[in-house]
């Protein structure tokens, strides 16, 4: 829990908890992400949140639509330019789904056999890009959004796995090597 605390010459802060007796799905949150209309979705290891300033409304693997998802340990959350949620899981199942916030429709985006997320890199300019591992080889894959799937677009070099990754501003994609 958090508490607040006066801090010389600055302005008293005051912190609002949310936890499991609030509606939360789980107490190990991975991801926090604002929509463009003002929604917090919080992606935590047992499902996704959606808060609106007052309650939460919990997606899952076991709801009936529309809070149905295709697994609930939440790796990633961005959003598509026309408005969807791009979720990425990890843990047992690795995959992405396409949410749309305003019908509850969910689209599942299938990876290629063998292919583990590494790192999911949403940028600004709302493009969504992956470092993902097949077998010792590691590539750079885009969401192709109409054809609901992920073109390869760079492999490594096998003696040179890609270190951390950013998505800028502008959408270029740095990646340590």
């Amino acid at each position: 829990y958090a508490k607040a605390m006066p801090l010389v010459a600055q302005a008293r802060v005051e912190l609002e908890t949310f936890s499991l007796d609030n509606g939360l799905s789980d107490r190990l949150v991975r991801k926090i992400f604002r929509d463009r209309a003002g929604f917090l979705w919080i992606g935590a290891r047992n499902g996704l949140n959606r808060f609106d300033g007052r309650n939460f409304y919990v997606y899952d693997s076991y709801r009936a639509a529309p809070y149905h998802l295709t697994a609930d340990d939440i790796a990633a959350i961005a959003q598509l330019r026309n408005g969807k949620l791009v979720l990425a899981y990890h843990g047992k199942t690795d995959g992405i789904d396409l949410l749309d916030p305003s019908t509850g429709q969910l689209t599942p985006i299938r990876l290629p056999e063998r292919v583990r997320m590494e790192q999911v890199l949403p940028t600004k300019t709302a493009a969504v890009f992956l470092i993902a591992r097949q077998n010792d080889a590691y590539s750079l894959w885009r969401l192709d959004e109409a054809a609901a799937a992920f073109s390869q677009l760079a492999v490594f070099p096998a003696d040179r796995p890609p270190g951390p990754a950013h998505a800028d501003a502008a959408g270029n994609i740095w990646i340590a090597a």
